[in-house]
């Protein structure tokens, strides 16, 4: 076997994703791996680059092939590019080198190596959710709140508007639990769950922060604004609560206090927040407080 098939028959049989292209960019080899994860149906041999696939920057979408190519001996690094081959979409890792003699700096063409992460990401992403999220009502838990409010804070602190923070305490979780049982208390905070999504905007955030406390961010609201919010959640409750045909009276204690460019600390918030729905919860539930 002579040298050439010899470095073939490795390429062929490596698990990375192998294309090499001529100075002109035009596809001069690929190997099984490569061909297995652009699901080609035509042979791509002696085509050019940008008429077979692309090789997307992630944050801008800039063209890697284009605006990326090295001039020298050092390959070009990346992560999570987006790599598209007609209808079909991978997240890939890899490198782009250069193809030149030894003491010369003409460049004869470019190998390109793709590591397909797609599984990887899907499964981090699905980690990341599980562990940021409540697994009862799918919305986020205590831990992704914060990280997401010390974002939210450091936002409202750079633009300078103005949203509010509600904590929400259900009053009736206690006697519902006591009487139906974990089911019925599952139940409950499910079915208050839907109530509360309904009366937020789809780039507002809701949580369940423990027990039967929920919080909402409102964006770009006011405290009349999120006064008005309150009032409506308590008016949602007068429906009451049904569970295996028995009829359970709800009301929530809710706590106000307003973000915005003053507010030094997520945590600050939070027991703000909670100080006011506590003295809410203090005053018989159903009532609303802010400060």
């Amino acid at each position: 076997m002579n040298q050439e098939r010899f470095f073939s028959a490795i390429l062929q049989n490596v698990h990375d994703g192998i294309i090499a292209l001529d100075k002109d960019l035009v596809i001069s080899f690929v190997n099984l791996a490569a061909t297995k994860m652009s699901q080609w149906k035509e042979d791509p041999l002696n085509q050019r680059a940008a008429e077979v696939f692309t090789l997307l920057e992630p944050r801008n979408l800039a063209n890697l092939i284009s605006k990326k190519l090295p001039e020298d001996e050092e390959p070009f690094l990346f992560k999570d590019a987006i790599y598209k081959s007609g209808s079909h979409t991978l997240i890939v890792d890899g490198s782009i080198s250069c193809i030149s003699e030894e003491n010369s700096n003409e460049i004869h063409g470019y190998v390109i190596v793709l590591r397909d992460i797609s599984d990887m990401k899907k499964l981090s992403a699905t980690l990341d959710y599980h562990v940021s999220h409540d697994a009862l009502t799918g919305l986020a838990n205590r831990e992704g709140f914060i990280m997401e409010l010390e974002d939210i804070l450091d936002s409202v602190k750079r633009v300078g508007k103005t949203a509010a923070l509600l904590q929400i305490d259900i009053d009736s979780y206690g006697s519902v639990k006591t009487e139906a049982g974990e089911a019925g208390g599952n139940a409950l905070l499910v079915w208050f769950t839907r109530i509360l999504q309904s009366h937020v905007k789809q780039r507002d955030i809701s949580a369940r922060m423990g027990g039967c406390v929920f919080t909402l961010v409102l964006f770009d609201c006011t405290m009349e604004g999120a006064e008005g919010v309150a009032k409506r959640i308590h008016s949602s409750m007068s429906e009451g609560f049904k569970f295996e045909d028995k009829d359970f009276p709800v009301t929530v204690s809710i706590g106000i206090v307003q973000i915005n460019e003053k507010a030094a600390f997520a945590a600050g918030l939070l027991s703000a927040v909670d100080s006011n729905c506590n003295t809410a919860k203090k005053a018989g539930g159903g009532k609303t407080q802010h400060g």
